[in-house]
């Protein structure tokens, strides 16, 4: 029937291993994203996966009904898995991820945040002044190391579902403060290894003018983006696909060279729902 359709479902799961009545999963989608599934009982599923600094494991439920928004208990802890598969692993779980920039009020000082598997990487960032109409090179490079600490475990988060079958650990968050900077100037700047090879693309950001004088600036402006996901799959508590749009069509107006002083999100930036693992 459609009833017991909607409880057979593959979710993405991490730690490899784990029970996953204790938890959520990162992803998931219902079996009957494929057409043919309700009569063939087959489904070609696919996920795009984040390294998510841990082996993961894909396992398929049967007679087991997502949660809705509106449960008290958004667990799964009744469901017992159909099948399972895995470790699907990665090749370096210290890769930097969810690099971003984070303006200050001295705008001869920029913060470069990152997040890793463990402290002791060796990571730091490659800093280099560039022409903003050439790209070419000004000077000599920098390095900067960052400071590494843990950004938050279950203990510090206040009740389920958070602290409990929402956890997820988000790792080591690396912040490098870069000093010196010239107002007004454009940098180029990437993370690399202890031995100086990149890890990340290069990125650029420009500095602010310096205070004073007759200036105008144009600002790309959003709010309440939500989340989605580029694959199809659902997330827990799922909300936001729309998101994608907006997130595109900031991609599409860079990339014909509108240009943009300053991009700025003004909230919410999470939703804040309990499950970290989206």
């Amino acid at each position: 029937s459609d009833a017991e359709l909607q409880t057979q479902w593959i979710g993405v799961f991490g730690p490899s291993g784990i029970n996953a009545s204790t938890t959520t999963p990162i992803k998931y989608s219902l079996a009957t994203v494929d057409a043919g599934y309700a009569s063939s009982g087959v489904a070609d599923i696919n996920f795009r996966v984040l390294n998510m600094r841990v082996p993961l494991d894909i396992i398929f439920f049967r007679d087991c009904r997502v949660p809705v928004y509106t449960d008290a208990d958004r667990s799964i802890h009744s469901c017992n898995a159909t099948l399972r598969v895995g470790p699907i692993t990665f090749a370096d779980y210290d890769l930097p991820h969810r690099i971003s920039l984070l303006r200050r009020t001295d705008q001869t000082t920029m913060g470069v945040a990152w997040t890793t598997k463990t402290a002791t990487t060796g990571q730091q960032v490659w800093l280099q002044r560039v022409q903003s109409e050439t790209g070419m090179p000004l000077g000599e490079p920098e390095i900067f190391t960052p400071q590494a600490e843990q950004a938050y475990t279950a203990g510090n988060l206040c009740d389920a579902p958070a602290a409990t079958y929402g956890y997820f650990n988000p790792g080591v968050r690396n912040v490098a403060v870069l000093t010196g900077l010239e107002p007004g100037a454009r940098y180029n700047y990437t993370v690399v290894d202890a031995a100086g090879a990149n890890l990340t693309s290069f990125e650029v950001f420009d500095t602010p003018t310096a205070a004073g004088g007759d200036k105008s600036a144009s600002l790309l402006v959003f709010a309440d983006l939500g989340r989605g996901t580029e694959d199809g799959a659902l997330t827990w508590d799922d909300y936001g696909r729309p998101a994608l749009n907006t997130s595109r069509r900031m991609r599409e107006d860079l990339d014909r060279g509108i240009g943009f002083d300053g991009i700025f999100h003004v909230g919410d930036i999470s939703y804040a729902v309990g499950f970290l693992s989206i």
